[in-house]
């Protein structure tokens, strides 16, 4: 054991520690700010498969407001075909993305 070293170490009194608070200041890590919900929702925002969803939803409302001048589908015949192509192609490609996605 080194005996030239002269250190009486931390000996825990109220003084000692208010000492070293004086010094060295106190021993915590500040919290992080917690994101806004804009924050949260633009970065929900650039997600692969949401952006493509979102895609798929605005084209399915699309096709639900087109009517071709020659169609003889009624307006639930319509409103179902839309939602089967939506539901199909959101499906198809989300199973895609997520057997490829790296995460």
């Amino acid at each position: 054991m080194h005996t030239c070293i002269n250190t009486t170490g931390i000996r825990g009194t109220p003084e000692d520690i208010a000492h070293r608070t004086d010094v060295f200041g106190s021993n915590v890590i500040p919290p992080k700010p917690p994101k806004s919900f804009l924050q949260l929702v633009w970065e929900a925002l650039q997600d692969v498969t949401l952006i493509i969803l979102i895609v798929a939803a605005v084209i399915s409302l699309g096709l639900s407001f087109y009517h071709s001048p020659t169609s003889s589908l009624t307006d639930n015949e319509g409103l179902y075909l839309s939602q089967i192509v939506h539901l199909t192609s959101s499906r198809l490609i989300s199973s895609q993305l997520t057997s490829f996605h790296p995460n």
